[in-house]
């Protein structure tokens, strides 16, 4: 067995295994639990008696929240539990675990708030998240062939080919490299497509073509 892992072999079979070092990678399979809250404790020291108070309260905030997230990351990379995937080191789903649990979180809290609220408070983040976007709807006219456009016999088809197709094609290609199982990956897809049916009332842009919705699907299926 390569690399830093070695396990008992007088187990029973479907027994968890454990993993120890064998010393070629000791920093790196070490929880460093003391040098985290040493760092910690002196940035929040520094922040706390040396550093001069912003009177923004704006920035203070977007600060606090930062500072929140990032102290909640480091702790969670140290003491969350193991999964199933040890490579490239189990550190790296660690941190994916500990950011989906944020994000359930933050989906959790904006639920009890009005849709400007929940603006508002993503404007901490980035101003220019603070006012609506316009709605973009992709059903508005289906017809593949269009021979008297002059913008091309397939501009309803070229216009509806942005970025949100390159991140599907991404998703799939992740979920696949994650999942390895063609019928589970068909399942979630499928399941996908009907909540943007169901979403389309609610959000214009999920509304999509017919051929969009089954078409796309199963070409970035096939392919990937």
């Amino acid at each position: 067995m390569d690399g830093p892992v070695s396990t008992t072999d007088d187990k029973p079979s479907g027994t968890p295994q454990k993993f120890s070092d064998d010393g070629t990678y000791t920093f790196f399979w070490r929880a460093h639990t003391m040098t985290a809250l040493i760092l910690i404790c002196c940035v929040l020291g520094y922040v706390s008696f040396i550093e001069d108070v912003p009177q923004d309260s704006s920035y203070n905030h977007q600060r606090g929240v930062i500072a929140v997230v990032i102290i909640f990351l480091v702790i969670g990379i140290i003491h969350m539990p193991d999964g199933p995937f040890i490579r490239p080191h189990p550190v790296l789903w660690r941190l994916v675990l500990c950011i989906s649990i944020l994000y359930v979180l933050m989906l959790i809290y904006i639920l009890f708030q009005t849709a400007d609220s929940a603006r508002q408070l993503l404007s901490l983040f980035d101003p220019a998240l603070g006012v609506p976007i316009p709605e973009e709807s992709y059903a508005e006219d289906c017809t593949i062939y269009t021979p008297n456009n002059p913008n091309g016999s397939f501009h309803n088809v070229e216009i509806k080919l942005d970025v949100f197709v390159l991140c599907h094609a991404f998703g799939w290609w992740a979920k696949a490299i994650i999942l390895r199982d063609v019928w589970l990956l068909s399942v979630i897809s499928v399941l996908f497509e009907l909540m943007e049916y169901t979403l389309e009332l609610q959000l214009p842009n999920f509304a999509e073509c017919w051929w969009d919705h089954v078409s796309l699907l199963y070409i970035m299926h096939a392919i990937l």
